[in-house]
């Protein structure tokens, strides 16, 4: 398998109705893992050593290695090499150490047009909810609640950073998106407040909830979804598809 790990070549997959390209390396990494019952966890290390920090490597498995990454010292100076190459993933894993001086790294995704670059400076804002970075949420915030259209999971990523800051002006930003609900009745954003406020419930945003109305139907659908909300496998199909469009 560690021959195949260079081969980036795309190809696509469909799962039901939904389809996305995947890389041929990650296909093989996945198979192995999912059909080798009985691997040494060694065995998985030593892959994982192998693709993490290579600077020459594409692969979603390594992506998803650096968003899950502990923030160990000894690996700053790595993740940070890799994030200034533009490695998104590396961006989220940076904005665990929390430090200031790689502010202006998570700000330059914020402040791109491209959504699906976006969302990896939303993900790292949860991560480092730094009040340099509500600037650019704000603007983020007033162009979603405004513009047609919708993309799962940049909005999802959105209010999960909007949560993350617990302050009188994040739960402004949520009453704003509660108002225009009531105002527009475009319900795209209304479950993913609810969810998240159910993920990470706190006393910032106390009574927020009560103040959307659901039918008895959206509530046990609403429910149902909270349980998939962080599920990888949900969210890699579904980012997988929406960013492909």
């Amino acid at each position: 398998m560690k021959k195949k790990l260079n081969d980036s070549t795309k190809f696509g997959i469909q799962y039901g109705c939904v389809g996305w390209e995947a890389r041929v390396n990650d296909y093989f990494i996945n198979s192995y893992f999912s059909r080798t019952l009985n691997y040494k966890l060694k065995e998985k290390e030593e892959l994982d050593s192998l693709v993490i920090f290579n600077s020459n490597l594409t692969t979603n498995y390594k992506n998803k290695l650096l968003e899950k990454i502990k923030p160990k010292p000894k690996f700053y100076n790595k993740i940070r090499e890799l994030a200034l190459q533009n490695n998104y993933s590396a961006v989220i894993a940076l904005s665990k150490f929390k430090k200031n001086k790689d502010v202006f790294i998570i700000n330059s995704l914020l402040k791109n047009k491209e959504k699906s670059i976006q969302y990896f400076g939303l993900v790292a804002v949860k991560n480092f909810p730094n009040k340099a970075f509500f600037k650019n949420i704000i603007n983020i915030h007033q162009k979603e609640i405004n513009i047609p259209g919708y993309n799962y999971q940049h909005t999802k990523a959105l209010y999960k950073a909007i949560v993350s800051y617990k302050t009188p002006e994040s739960r402004k930003l949520l009453e704003k998106s509660i108002n225009k609900i009531r105002e527009s009745k475009d319900h795209k954003h209304k479950g993913h407040i609810w969810k998240t406020l159910k993920a990470k419930p706190d006393y910032m945003y106390k009574g927020l909830i009560e103040q959307m109305e659901f039918s008895k139907y959206e509530l046990m659908s609403l429910k149902y979804e909270l349980h998939s909300y962080n599920s990888t496998i949900f969210d890699t199909i579904v980012n997988n598809y929406l960013f492909s469009l």
